[in-house]
C-alpha cells in the first residue's frame, strides 16, 4: 500500500493522521528553546534523529546534555538518540529543536545510547541523474555495535532533477531470496523551501 500525507509542523508531537504501516511510525517534534516534551516509549523502540538544533534527552536513569548542533538536515550529519522499548524520557530543547522521531514494535532490552554524527556512515548511491547521497545513522550491518530491534534508518540527499530509489525495485513479500518483506516510511525536507518533488508509485 502507498500512502502520502502532509505532516503538521505545529509546536510539540506532529504525527501522522493516518499511517498504514504494521509496525513502522513517524512524529515530527517541534519544540521552543526552553520547553519540554516527556513521553515513554511503550512497547516500541524510538529513534530520535536531531533534524536541527539541540536538545537535552532524559531517559532511563541517563542524561545526554545539549546533544545536536546542526542548524538544518542539509547542514551536516545528524545527531540521534536511541530509546528502547519500556522507558519513559524527557526531551528539553536548547534552543528551537526539530526532531524526527521514528519506531518500531520492540522487545529489545538494551540502555538508551547516542549515535554522535562521527558515527553516521555518508556515500554515494546511483550515478547519472539517479545520483544521490546518504548518511547511515542506523544499521545493523554498519554498525553491529548500535543495537536495535527493528529500525533501519538512514538520510538520502538527492540534487536537483535527480530520481531517488532508482532503479525500480519491491519488497513487498517474503520470498527469499528473491525478496524480502520490509516496510519502508519517508519524511521529505525540501531546499530550498520554494522548491518542489515528485513521487510517483
Amino acid at each position: 500500500m502507498k500512502y502520502f500525507a502532509s505532516l503538521a509542523t505545529e509546536r510539540g508531537l506532529n504525527t501522522l493522521p493516518h499511517n498504514p504501516c504494521q509496525l513502522l511510525d513517524f512524529g515530527l517534534l517541534k519544540l521552543p528553546a526552553g520547553e519540554q516534551y516527556t513521553s515513554q516509549t511503550g512497547e516500541r523502540e524510538v529513534l530520535a534523529v536531531i533534524l536541527g538544533g539541540k536538545a537535552t534527552f532524559e531517559a532511563a536513569g541517563k542524561r545526554f546534555e545539549k546533544f545536536g548542533g546542526r542548524t538544518n538536515v542539509f547542514a551536516g550529519k545528524p545527531h540521534s538518540v536511541y530509546l528502547p522499548a519500556g522507558v519513559e524520557y524527557r526531551i528539553t530543547a536548547e534552543g528551537p529543536v526539530e526532531i524526527g522521531m521514528t519506531s518500531a514494535p520492540s522487545d529489545l532490552e538494551v540502555e538508551p545510547y547516542v549515535i554522535p554524527s562521527e558515527r553516521v556512515a555518508n556515500g554515494v548511491w546511483g550515478a547519472a541523474n539517479f545520483k544521490r547521497y546518504f548518511h547511515q545513522i542506523l544499521t545493523q550491518i554498519a554498525q553491529p555495535d548500535l543495537p536495535a530491534r527493528r529500525l533501519i534508518v538512514g538520510e538520502t540527499f538527492t540534487p536537483s532533477g535527480n530520481w531517488s530509489t532508482y532503479p525500480p525495485h519491491k519488497h513487498e513479500v517474503d520470498d527469499l531470496p528473491g525478496e524480502a518483506f520490509h516496510e519502508e516510511m519517508y519524511f521529505f525536507k525540501v531546499g530550498p523551501t520554494d522548491g518542489f518533488g515528485l513521487c510517483h508509485y
